[in-house]
């Protein structure tokens, strides 16, 4: 037999379980948001609407995929670099877009006009741009530097641009140390040294060879250390769960600042709802500034921790 305290633990408990699962399952239903983009396709006199509508489609994609992207990146990238963005995400978009609306069409003799509502994985995304490294480089750019040796001069033409899409940019005698050389099979070999790490691929093709070389070294636990910070979420002062919940969901929205944002523990007392959640933060000083903004107009108090600090950072 249960003694009175202790069912009115039960409870409590099971009460508080309910809420945190409220809590963590309501932002699964939330709208999911679309790029519109319009895209102004060029036609041939007489020629049909479907031979050149797939064209549009792709264009369109590609664009949503770059503004998704835009919203994604902390930093701002300029026009070239975003042409590049763009050419690199375009062939991959078929794994990015989960769903598209013709908003309205509009057909001249010599174009084909079309307004879409495009739907973007932005988890793959993410994915992405980490593999073409201006996931962490958007801010500003990472200095290493290069060799270049073996096979002939047009073997090594597209560096430039793959420079200036990644976001390094060569500095004499840096850390890391990327050295390119063609060998005898014909193959492309990367080594990539930085601390007392040596970093390798093999690829028959530049760009492959590139990007997988790169993902290697910004994979690395004292890389990842620099550009990502875990951090402590603890807030007091909700009325409810659906304020909690919007709050929740508000959070994990904020791509330029959260990497990722996880309700771990919610608890509802007497008097007040808490909550605690542990963040991957891409930059801090611009997430206090919008904690202290949003919690702070809802009469929310904040405690900010991360590994560095002593002790939190309190908001009223």
């Amino acid at each position: 037999m249960l003694h009175p305290g202790n069912s009115e633990n039960l409870l409590d408990r099971a009460m508080r379980t309910t809420l945190f699962l409220i809590l963590v399952l309501l932002p699964a239903f939330a709208t999911a948001h679309g790029q519109e983009v319009t895209v102004v396709q060029p036609m041939n006199e007489g020629q049909e609407v479907l031979a050149v509508k797939p064209k549009a489609l792709e264009q369109g994609f590609a664009e949503a995929a770059l503004m998704a992207s835009l919203d994604i990146l902390p930093g701002e990238l300029g026009e070239e670099r975003q042409k590049l963005l763009k050419a690199f995400l375009g062939p991959r978009t078929r794994e990015l877009v989960l769903s598209y609306a013709e908003l309205a069409h509009e057909q001249t003799w010599n174009e084909l006009t079309l307004r879409l509502d495009v739907r973007i994985n932005r988890q793959i995304l993410k994915g992405l741009l980490r593999e073409a490294g201006v996931f962490y480089t958007s801010v500003e750019p990472w200095p290493y530097s290069l060799t270049l040796s073996g096979g002939a001069p047009g073997d090594f033409m597209e560096v430039e641009d793959l420079q200036r899409l990644t976001g390094v940019v060569i500095k004499p005698d840096a850390d890391p140390a990327l050295s390119l050389r063609r060998d005898e099979g014909g193959a492309l070999r990367a080594e990539l040294r930085t601390g007392g790490r040596v970093l390798t691929e093999v690829h028959q093709e530049l760009g492959p060879l590139w990007f997988r070389i790169w993902r290697q070294y910004f994979n690395l636990p004292e890389v990842q250390a620099r550009v990502m910070r875990t951090a402590i979420l603890l807030t007091e002062g909700w009325a409810n769960v659906r304020q909690a919940a919007a709050f929740d969901r508000e959070l994990n929205g904020w791509d330029r600042l959260v990497e990722e944002a996880r309700l771990t523990e919610i608890d509802m007392g007497e008097r007040t709802i808490t909550g605690r959640w542990v963040l991957t933060v891409r930059n801090s000083d611009l997430l206090m500034a919008n904690l202290k903004e949003r919690l702070t107009e809802r009469g929310i108090r904040f405690s900010f921790l991360t590994p560095a600090d002593d002790d939190a950072e309190e908001r009223p």
